[in-house]
């Protein structure tokens, strides 16, 4: 079962080194900016870990929701 939680900053780190071959590589994180990942924007997480609870809360995703979800360049 996937669930949707807070990152861990070892999860956040995780995610913000992977890269993607393109076109997908706009969704690269940011190994330099790690606190992205962990720090509320206006008072709200806006990153959140996918974990799956039935492989002990193994990272298979990551999702992003307000402004942050907004990849550049894009309308």
């Amino acid at each position: 079962m996937l669930r949707i939680r807070s990152f861990t900053e070892p999860e956040a780190r995780r995610v913000a080194s992977w890269r993607y071959e393109p076109p997908y590589d706009v969704y690269d994180g940011d190994a330099g900016n790690v606190e992205a990942f962990l720090r509320p924007t206006g008072g709200v997480h806006a990153h959140f870990a996918v974990v799956d609870s039935r492989a002990e809360d193994d990272l298979v995703g990551h999702c992003c929701f307000k402004a942050e979800a907004r990849v550049a360049g894009q309308v």
